[in-house]
């Protein structure tokens, strides 16, 4: 035999969970808080340079020279990242049109000549990392400095938007 104490407000709460779950508003709040977590979670692989399976990023060497942060110059690519809610689900994206060649890698190879004119960077006094000399390359290689996820959240994105959820399931159905 099962048996069940409460107050009869106790009782009405309860049984009103089931209902508040189907509804379409609370599952869109349930994806925008997960969306939360996983901006934390992209605002965090920003800070600490790290991908979101907690490797760093190889230095570049402007932030090497600056004693700066890697992807970080100006911050118009950390900025960039656009969201979109949906009751299935939530949308990230970026225009910035440089962001695929670092979340994936690039090699860049000249289109119309046989070389790429580079600039060495370096520092004259303390200010910031400058053009030195110029150097020309047959291909620059960028490496994967990865900061969204590709199939499997990995732990950072994981445990960012299920606290998030969990605080969102917590708030609404007390």
């Amino acid at each position: 035999m099962i048996a069940i104490s409460g107050t009869w407000s106790e009782l009405r709460r309860v049984v009103s969970i089931p209902a508040r779950i189907r509804d379409q508003q609370w599952k869109l709040g349930l994806v925008q808080a997960a969306m939360e977590g996983a901006q934390s979670a992209l605002a965090e692989g920003f800070a600490t340079e790290t991908d979101p399976y907690g490797c760093r990023w190889e230095p570049s060497r402007r932030a090497q020279l600056e004693s700066g942060q890697t992807l970080s110059d100006t911050g118009r690519l950390r900025r960039s990242f656009r969201w979109r809610v949906q009751p299935n689900g939530f949308w990230l994206g970026t225009d910035v049109m440089y962001a695929a060649a670092h979340q994936y890698g690039a090699v860049i190879r000249p289109k119309h000549s046989e070389y790429l004119m580079v600039p060495v960077l370096g520092r004259r006094g303390r200010g910031r990392a400058r053009p030195v000399e110029w150097r020309r390359v047959r291909e620059v290689i960028l490496p994967v400095r990865q900061m969204v996820p590709e199939h499997d959240l990995g732990p950072r994105w994981a445990g960012a938007m299920q606290r998030s959820a969990n605080s969102y399931i917590r708030r609404t159905l007390r």
